[in-house]
């Protein structure tokens, strides 16, 4: 398999991977301090405006966030088993 390709797919699964997870702990979080679900579905009777986009707001940065560590930690596992030097030409920006 080409380095390249494999960087890929370690980059995009820890990514992912990240994302599901921050995703499911800004869920609990937000049952735990507000007793009720996130407004996920902003077309609902009974969700507000401000709700649905502070929940929004929030959830898009966690997610994003989790995306760089993500990517970042699976390019140090992969910089790690593959002993650095060769995984690292594949990095964007390090060709």
């Amino acid at each position: 398999m080409k380095e390249e390709t494999l960087w890929s797919i370690v980059g995009s699964a820890a990514a992912v991977g990240a994302s599901v997870m921050s995703r499911k702990a800004a869920k609990r979080a937000y049952q735990k301090v507000s007793d009720k679900e996130p407004p996920e579905n902003p077309d609902r009777d009974d969700v507000e405006w401000r709700e649905a986009i502070l929940w929004g707001a929030a959830t898009g940065v966690m997610v994003g966030v989790a995306r760089v560590v993500g990517r970042s930690a699976g390019r140090k596992a992969l910089d790690k088993t593959r002993k650095g030097a060769r995984s690292a030409r594949l990095l964007p920006g390090k060709r």
